[in-house]
């Protein structure tokens, strides 16, 4: 069996992802947080997918 090497750093990511989410919401309120997330959802689809729905989405934000 082969131990990914980078698991422990793809859990720290997502741990510091949820804090700043929860951070985010708490200072900024739950608004702030949605059109973040989606401007995150959308940058990861463009980049990945070169998604041109994505990318207009993100010009029109």
């Amino acid at each position: 069996m082969t131990q990914d090497k980078d698991a422990p750093l793809r859990e720290d990511i997502r741990l510091l992802g949820r804090l700043l989410g929860d951070t985010v919401r708490d200072q900024q309120g739950a608004a702030a947080f949605e059109l973040i997330e989606r401007i995150r959802q959308n940058s990861v689809r463009f980049r990945r997918d070169d998604d041109i729905a994505a990318r207009r989405e993100l010009e029109d934000i």
